[in-house]
């Protein structure tokens, strides 16, 4: 039996970097839902690390993979009111096709 196989672009693109925060992430994993797309801030080894992955159209994730640290810290934090941690950039940060499914496209 012959399995048809479908593809769809979604159009889906992710920013990836890493951050360090003020806070230690206590191996504390956060999603963020934004009208975007989900944000997640996942914990490093590094106590005050956490690297993130926010899903969002691929225009806006090459747009952000460019602007200035200090207005990457202002969207973040605009997304993320209710915490106290602030966060700076520790790296390279860049955008990445989405394969769907989860999969990030990682270079």
């Amino acid at each position: 039996m012959q399995q048809a196989l479908l593809r769809h672009d979604y159009r889906a693109g992710a920013l990836v970097c890493a951050l360090k925060g003020d806070t230690p992430h206590g191996n504390q994993a956060i999603q963020i839902f934004t009208p975007d797309g989900p944000l997640a801030l996942l914990p490093l080894p590094d106590p005050h690390g956490r690297a993130l992955i926010w899903s969002v159209p691929q225009a806006r994730a090459a747009a952000l993979a460019e602007i200035d640290e200090n207005l990457l810290a202002y969207e973040l934090i605009k997304r993320r009111r209710a915490s106290r941690c602030s966060c700076a950039r520790n790296g390279a940060r860049r955008a990445a096709p989405r394969l769907g499914a989860g999969r990030t496209l990682c270079r």
